[in-house]
């Protein structure tokens, strides 16, 4: 067999194989041999059928065969002796079989590129100092209380406004036809955001208990939903109740029920210390965002599409993945899959070359993930997950995810590795562009 490279581009290479004739005849001739003992043709006996004969019959299929096993079976074989590593599903292109003629195929497919990293060691970056202020553990009490908030009937005879919750019938209709979800019973509106249709939340203020009136909203052409984009809307509506928020008072019977804490200053300190994490996490995953992009800038190399395009359908899968788990899905919200895709891209090439990026950082650097670290965080991923160790770890090994997960661990220490050598500049948010 013979195997020749031939360069396409940064990440794409051409293999041309040449399969010897006497390899291309005996995957024939024993072809022709399992027929003969198979086949069934009127005339003759069972495995006496002349290869004339079978010829007559079957000469595309064993072609087609023989092609087929030619190629499978000589593929690996040609890309281990010109040390080709395949990363995307090869294009094939093949010649017919001539008798006592050798064979030829050809199969291009995408490669890593080849990246020479450089500066890696003196990465420069600002990281902003965190400073919790008591604005930020006000601000986080007042989430606690709406979040906490009843809703009780409005008694009084009043007018229905902004930040109320009105219990109404609907019926919508598109050039007098019920439009789909244009009938409701009994539902719940918020005045203030639109919950239902653009615009209604606002027409109802003013409104009082038990009215009805005709509501005509024009749709605006870029609503989600195609078939009311653009249109006019009429919609009979009945307010059946008015509801207000009650926020719960702040005392320290809140800061028990909610926080399990002694009283009110124990949970503005609870709160201040969570707060802290919460963004000294976000600093840090800032830091390195900002490192990624000066190694991505400073390293400029093509990527391959293919592995652009697994990036998406991952990022894809985890957001439908998301949504189910929220009872909803890209359709209930009227988001076009092929929108979002495009929409994923440039940040999927991205996350692409961070990736290879840190993975030549860590070959150069002789960077490994030991066995007990991938334990480690089976661990981490059990415990979060209320799920045992060997539960998760046959779930990975199962679904594939082996490879993945110990990719992002070694990327994980690279970065380490990285932010040690780091310029790293202290900086008040104010002083920030």
């Amino acid at each position: 067999m013979d195997v020749k490279v031939e360069c396409l581009g940064p990440v794409k290479r051409k293999i041309d194989v040449v399969i010897p004739p006497e390899k291309v005849a005996e995957e024939v001739e024993l072809l022709y041999r399992q027929l003969k003992k198979s086949v069934r043709i009127k005339g003759f006996r069972s495995g006496k059928v002349p290869e004339h004969i079978l010829k007559r019959y079957y000469r595309d299929q064993v072609e087609g065969e023989v092609i087929s096993k030619l190629i499978q079976g000589s593929y690996p074989d040609a890309l281990q002796r010109v040390s080709m590593v395949p990363i995307s599903q090869p294009v094939l292109e093949n010649g017919g079989l001539e008798e006592g003629k050798e064979f030829f195929y050809s199969a291009s497919f995408e490669v890593k590129p080849e990246i020479a990293v450089k500066d890696y060691l003196s990465l420069k970056v600002e990281k902003e100092r965190v400073k919790v202020t008591e604005k930020d553990v006000e601000e986080r009490i007042e989430k606690l209380r709406e979040a906490h908030a009843f809703l009780k009937e409005v008694e009084e005879e009043r007018l229905l406004k902004v930040g109320d919750y009105t219990l109404v019938d609907i019926k919508g209709t598109v050039q007098g036809k019920v439009f789909e979800g244009g009938e409701v019973n009994d539902h719940l509106l918020e005045l203030g955001p639109d919950t239902y249709l653009p615009g209604l939340s606002r027409k109802l203020i003013g409104f009082r208990k038990g009215s009805s009136a005709e509501v005509v909203l024009s749709i605006p052409e870029d609503y989600y939903r195609k078939d009311l984009a653009g249109r006019e809307v009429s919609l009979q509506v009945t307010i059946k109740g008015i509801k207000e928020k009650v926020l719960p008072p702040l005392d320290d019977a809140f800061a028990r029920d909610v926080g399990e804490c002694k009283g009110l200053d124990d949970l503005k300190k609870m709160l201040e210390v969570r707060i802290e994490r919460e963004e000294q996490g976000k600093v840090e995953s800032l830091v390195r965002r900002r490192m990624e992009d000066q190694l991505i800038t400073t390293n400029p190399f093509e990527v391959p599409p293919s592995m652009i395009e697994r990036q998406i359908e991952f990022m894809m899968a985890d957001t439908e993945r998301v949504l189910l788990s929220q009872g909803s899905s890209l359709g209930k919200l009227g988001i076009s899959v092929e929108a979002l895709r495009e929409n994923y891209r440039t940040e999927a090439e991205r996350k692409v070359r961070c990736s290879l990026v840190l993975q030549t950082i860590a070959a150069r650097e002789g960077i490994e993930v030991r066995e007990g670290e991938i334990e480690e965080k089976l661990k981490d991923i059990a415990h979060s997950n209320n799920q045992s160790v060997d539960r998760v770890r046959d779930f990975y090994r199962r679904e594939g995810l082996w490879e993945g997960l110990t990719i992002t661990l070694r990327e994980n220490k690279t970065y380490e590795f990285l932010l040690k050598s780091a310029t790293i500049e202290d900086v008040a948010r104010d002083e920030k562009n």
